[in-house]
């Protein structure tokens, strides 16, 4: 079950221009919007079947929101391509594939987790799948409470540090493949990916590992099965900012190798 997005949350990028004048207010006024309600999409944004014109135009928009982050420390690839490529990773980034991407937040295996994600479509899947999934852990956090169970589990997950694997292409050289965290805290609210989670619990001494693999595995059942999820399929010209702490997002699968989006990440 999926619940619907309000109009609310959708705005026209040249009707905001218009309204609030330069690029730079826009990006401000973003930035308060996200950091308020979680969210935006932006409709008919300046965009083209060009990567290069539609990755300056993203990384523009962008930096006046926050500060850039690279996707690989001194690197200067801040804008990332999310499409079906082959890849040898042993733990792949859902970038590199076309299968189910869980709900998830982006860089929980960094010590601090950028705080804004944008995602741009370029190309749409034409196959009937690829559509975008996210949900607001604050209201799942409110059901897991309701529960005797469920508020164990926010005891668990709150008291914990977890070991998080990195996934593949993202691990540096001569340093550590995982690190250790609590998935829910003040800031961020919530770190999550369950493969890389389930992963790191390799790492836990045999005789605590079991109520680690419990407390993941009913978190992520609350998560998947949230009745507050969205669910939309992405429109070329089409931006989705993300508050990181809060929202997570997933994807669904999909056949139609053609699909591209473009992701910043930004504090």
């Amino acid at each position: 079950m999926y619940s619907m997005i309000h109009k609310n949350y959708v705005f026209d990028y040249r009707y905001l221009l218009k309204k609030i004048s330069c690029q730079k207010e826009l990006g401000i006024w973003i930035r308060r919007y996200v950091d308020a309600h979680g969210f935006l999409i932006l409709q008919n944004v300046e965009g083209s079947s060009d990567v290069e014109r539609s990755s300056l135009f993203l990384s523009q928009l962008c930096s006046s929101i926050g500060t850039l982050v690279p996707h690989n420390p001194g690197k200067n690839d801040f804008v990332w391509q999310i499409k079906c490529q082959l890849s040898t990773s042993a733990l792949k980034t859902f970038s590199e594939h076309n299968q189910h991407a869980p709900l998830h937040t982006d860089s929980q295996y960094r010590n601090q987790p950028e705080r804004f994600i944008a995602l741009m479509t370029i190309r749409q899947a034409h196959c009937g799948g690829g559509y975008t999934e996210i949900v607001d852990f604050r209201k799942i956090l409110e059901d897991i409470k309701c529960t005797a169970m469920g508020s164990r589990v926010v005891e668990f997950i709150r008291n914990e540090s977890f070991p998080i694997a990195i996934p593949s292409v993202f691990q540096e050289y001569s340093k550590p493949a995982s690190i250790q965290a609590k998935l829910v805290s003040v800031s961020p609210l919530i770190r999550y990916r369950y493969d890389t989670l389930k992963a790191g619990l390799s790492l836990i001494e045999h005789g605590r590992v079991a109520a680690f693999h419990e407390n993941l595995d009913l978190l992520d059942l609350f998560i998947q099965s949230s009745p507050h999820r969205f669910r939309f399929i992405s429109l070329p010209n089409e931006i989705t900012f993300l508050d990181n702490h809060r929202f997570l997002h997933g994807r669904s699968s999909f056949t139609d190798f053609n699909r591209l989006l473009l992701r910043t990440r930004m504090n």
